[in-house]
C-alpha cells in the first residue's frame, strides 16, 4: 500500500521540519501534506531529504506529475 503525503511528511520529521528544509512556510507544507498528492516541484527536495534521513524514497505516485497526452493517429 502506498503511503499518503501526510505519512511521508511525518516520516521526514513533520511538516514544520520539512517546510524549514524546503524553504516554504509551515502552513503551506501542512496544507500540501493533507492533499491527495504533493506538488511535483517538491519531488527532488523530498528525495534528498529522505536520503538525509535514511528514510524510504517517495514513489512518484505520491506527487502530482502531469502525464503525457496521448497522440491521436493522423
Amino acid at each position: 500500500m502506498d503511503m499518503t503525503p501526510k505519512q511521508f511528511v511525518l516520516r521526514l520529521g513533520g511538516y514544520r521540519e520539512v517546510a524549514a528544509r524546503i524553504g516554504i512556510s509551515p502552513k503551506t507544507m501542512h496544507a500540501y501534506s493533507l492533499r491527495r498528492r504533493l506538488p511535483a516541484g517538491l519531488y527532488a527536495a523530498c528525495c534528498e531529504l529522505a536520503r538525509e534521513k535514511g528514510s524510504e524514497q517517495p514513489t512518484p505516485s505520491l506527487f502530482d506529475f502531469k502525464p503525457l497526452i496521448e497522440r491521436v493517429a493522423a
